[in-house]
């Protein structure tokens, strides 16, 4: 086993040297007759990346439970920009929907750019991947940042930030023309990327939750 183990060690070394020599060759010879400009980026690795995956609703919710992540960040905010803060957002996403729907309940994504300028905060979300909704510009007086963190659910103004609430998503029927969430509750806020990575890494807990559908479980128990 250690044999192979080595010659696998020794076949990378040839592959990556040869690899080195051709980009060398090739950058030297076009550079000689005109054909290239120095310097020249040749990507010889693999993407470890993997893609943002979560896929906003296409025309379809209905009246139940649902399960709302709101993320709040800025172009302008430093901690807000960390390369790995997309890939979590997005796998969060991800595992929430698969959670929502287990328990029978609908799950929705909101991206807030708490940033002035709505072209930048607009660009800025786009590396989060999708939303099924999301809010831009206005800095700290954005209607949903105020609704969040100044007014309804007060809380640290801050970026960047995760909440997550629970609501009941009424939807029009044939006789009504709207649609109202309501029963909102409150049940997490993360502030700032050490607490955000923290829960991800901890597996995304939700005490509240857990604690309300024990509640509810019991009810329906002793009817």
């Amino acid at each position: 086993m250690q044999g192979t183990v080595h010659s696998v060690k020794r076949n990378h070394r040839w592959l990556w040297l040869a690899t080195g020599l051709t980009v060398f060759g090739a950058t030297f010879v076009g550079s000689s007759l005109n054909i290239i400009r120095l310097p020249v980026t040749v990507d010889v690795g693999w993407n470890l990346r993997e893609p943002l995956r979560y896929r906003a609703l296409q025309g379809g919710y209905r009246s139940d439970q649902q399960i709302l992540l709101l993320f709040f960040g800025a172009a302008s905010c430093g901690s807000s920009n960390v390369n790995w803060l997309p890939e979590i957002v997005d796998s969060a996403k991800v595992a929430l929907l698969q959670r929502a729907r287990a328990a029978g309940m609908s799950f929705a994504a909101m991206g807030v750019a708490v940033d002035w300028e709505v072209k930048k905060g607009m660009q800025f979300l786009q590396s989060f991947g999708e939303f099924d909704e999301i809010s831009v510009g206005y800095n700290w007086a954005n209607s949903i940042v105020r609704k969040y963190m100044f007014e309804e659910y007060t809380g640290l103004p801050a970026t960047p930030q995760v909440i997550l609430v629970q609501r009941f998503l009424h939807v029009a029927t044939a006789e009504e023309d709207y649609v109202t969430a309501t029963d909102i509750q409150l049940l997490l806020r993360e502030v700032g990327t050490g607490n955000i990575k923290r829960w991800f890494d901890n597996g995304m807990p939700i005490p509240l939750l857990d604690s309300l559908r024990n509640e509810l479980a019991a009810e329906v128990g002793t009817t």
